[in-house]
């Protein structure tokens, strides 16, 4: 999944491989089938490196079975040279973008460990005081700790 940055016609997401595109020199969006202004996308595909199209908004926003699929080229096919190009660098950003996935998912696991590890300690520290309350009768709980 790529990246997404604004549009000047369509808040949402990347789809299909592509991000919305920052461009200002592009004709008016034409309306989709669903008589929504369609957005405009930058392909991050092999076939298609840096080829921007128009969208169905409803689409873009990757709710599954919404949007009338509507879809329309706005550059001419990228010619060998860009191609040649542009690939390594849709390849490079795919693995940054894979990589930063992979980190976050570490970070989302490290943080529940953490928290996990605080909630059996408090759980831990309240039952050894109540336990000690149980065995002194209500008086107050006096432990040694004894580094060895």
């Amino acid at each position: 999944m790529s990246q997404s940055y604004s549009s000047p016609y369509h808040r949402g997401g990347g789809s299909r491989g592509s991000f919305t595109s920052k461009w200002n020199d592009l004709p008016e969006p034409p309306l989709c089938l669903c008589n929504l202004r369609a957005c405009v996308k930058t392909s991050m595909t092999n076939g298609n490196p840096g080829r921007r199209f128009f969208d169905c908004p409803m689409f873009s926003a990757g709710v599954k079975g919404s949007g009338c699929d509507y879809f329309q080229w706005i550059d001419p096919p990228t010619c060998p040279r860009e191609e040649e190009m542009l690939l390594p660098l849709v390849k490079k950003m795919k693995n940054m973008e894979v990589k930063a996935r992979k980190r976050k998912m570490k970070e989302n696991c490290m943080l529940i460990s953490m928290i996990a590890s605080w909630v059996l300690l408090a759980a831990t520290v309240i039952y050894c005081y109540f336990k000690c309350l149980k065995m002194n009768d209500n008086s107050t709980c006096n432990y040694e700790f004894v580094l060895e």
